[in-house]
């Protein structure tokens, strides 16, 4: 996810947040269903299509 953070008008920061989904014991995870529907809008084009 991209992310742009203003101070009025202008851009005080551009940043990128990569999300890793893991389980009780440390091991990655597909990213629950629920989460990657309302996060959809905000992914990149390469993610889980």
């Amino acid at each position: 996810m991209n992310q742009i953070i203003y101070k009025d008008k202008d851009i005080i920061v551009e940043t990128q947040v990569h999300l890793v989904f893991v389980d009780d014991k440390g091991k990655p995870v597909k990213i629950p269903d629920e989460i990657y529907t309302k996060f959809k809008p905000y992914f990149c084009d390469t993610i889980k299509t």
